[in-house]
């Protein structure tokens, strides 16, 4: 038992023997190189869809899905460099619709190359051509589709890269 307990802990009964070292002993620690960290783009957007009911819409999974799944494509699309719908993260809200949205961008893409990409008044006129589209839209809208106070920022953001 005693030589399990040793092999364990990383030690022997001959101190010039080396067994495997314990996950957190200086040894492993020591093995490990220091995590790198880099910059990466972040997109933050929010917006309002009006003349959509929330409620109404949030109520109907299939349309809800449809729309969740438009305003994903079109924050994709304009940003561009390779983003796909999977890098969005939305939240919606009531207020008519209140979206916001959180963009992983690529990597080694100039922030003020997405910044360009992000335009807000494209933006804006991107989601009403596709929200307005939706089949069903009719059922959970009043009046006319819009979008209104767009507000884009891209910036940077410090990732520690995982250790190799």
């Amino acid at each position: 038992q005693r030589a399990d307990k040793e092999a364990a802990c990383g030690q022997s009964d001959r101190p010039h023997e080396l067994k495997a070292a314990a996950p957190h002993s200086p040894a492993r620690v020591a093995e490990r190189q220091p995590a790198a960290s880099e910059a990466l783009p972040k997109i933050s957007s929010s917006m309002t869809v009006n003349n959509v009911d929330y409620s109404v819409l949030s109520a109907n999974a299939e349309l809800n899905a449809s729309f969740i799944s438009a305003l994903k494509d079109t924050f994709a699309a304009q940003a561009g460099h390779g983003v796909t719908a999977w890098d969005v993260e939305l939240k919606l809200a009531a207020g008519s619709v209140l979206v916001t949205a959180e963009i992983a961008g690529p990597r080694g893409v100039p922030v003020d190359v997405l910044r360009s990409a992000m335009n807000p008044k494209a933006l804006q006129q991107a989601v009403v051509q596709k929200v307005s589209a939706l089949d069903g839209i009719a059922k959970v809208s009043k009046g006319e589709i819009s979008v209104s106070k767009v507000e884009v920022t891209v910036s940077e953001v410090e990732v520690r890269a995982e250790a190799k």
